[in-house]
């Protein structure tokens, strides 16, 4: 994933009237087939009545892709062979994933199916009709009481890095994800934070919370871990609402 070195503070406090204009912006580039920008999605995914559609077209920096713009939508069917190469890539040649041994195409399709189960987002960036990369949340543990905490994952198609998909992929993920009940997202990159998924979760609002020393070892060596954070929504300064809390 490729590191997008800049400062995006998400969780600046937005007033109520500055949300409902970047809610009509939305709305009019969306309607108008127009690329939401990513600043107005930030506003947006502050306020609780807004659920960010299943399909956007995101805004590509010039610098990033001078002519072209990333779809990011709910994954398919019809993605599981494109997710499976991306994903058995990074299995086989790196150490995003702790997995050694590639899963197959049905064994991603349960996963996929898991995720959904979970009400949670499943997302694939699409560039020029390619599956450039693909990003989705899961619950951090299965116990019942870190039900709003989430882990996020993103892996990008190898033929596609430098042009900004990571850092499309995770902001469509959070604003998914804070649309919903879930408070806290976790990230966890391995190889202690030193390649460019770090610069991009800080970029993205998330904070370093600690490292795990030689937790794995892939590729003849031991790999340590760090912990980020990001608050989603009111984080945990408010109760879950009831019909949150009765899940």
């Amino acid at each position: 994933m490729r590191a997008v070195d800049c400062e995006c503070p998400l969780r600046r406090p937005i007033a109520a009237r500055s949300r409902r204009s970047a809610h009509r912006r939305v709305a009019r580039r969306a309607h108008r087939s127009t690329p939401p920008r990513l600043a107005d999605i930030d506003e947006c995914a502050h306020s609780s009545d807004f659920v960010i559609p299943a399909l956007f077209v995101f805004e590509m920096k010039a610098t990033d892709a001078p002519t072209s713009s990333a779809i990011v939508r709910d994954a398919t069917e019809h993605d599981l062979e494109a997710i499976q190469a991306i994903y058995a890539h990074h299995v086989l040649t790196g150490v995003a994933s702790f997995e050694e041994t590639p899963p197959s195409v049905d064994d991603l399709r349960a996963r996929r199916e898991a995720v959904r189960r979970h009400g949670l987002p499943y997302l694939v960036a699409e560039l020029d009709g390619v599956v450039a990369g693909y990003a989705y949340a899961t619950p951090y543990r299965p116990r019942s009481a870190y039900r709003y905490a989430i882990e996020d994952s993103i892996y990008v198609n190898e033929a596609c890095r430098g042009r900004g998909i990571g850092r499309v992929l995770l902001a469509a993920l959070i604003a998914r994800c804070e649309a919903g009940p879930w408070r806290q997202m976790i990230a966890v990159i391995a190889d202690g934070g030193r390649g460019g998924s770090t610069s991009l979760h800080r970029a993205l609002g998330f904070e370093p919370i600690g490292t795990l020393r030689g937790v794995g070892f892939k590729h003849g060596r031991w790999i340590d871990t760090a912990l980020m954070q990001r608050v989603l929504g009111d984080g945990a300064q408010t109760p879950p609402s009831n019909a949150d809390a009765s899940h």
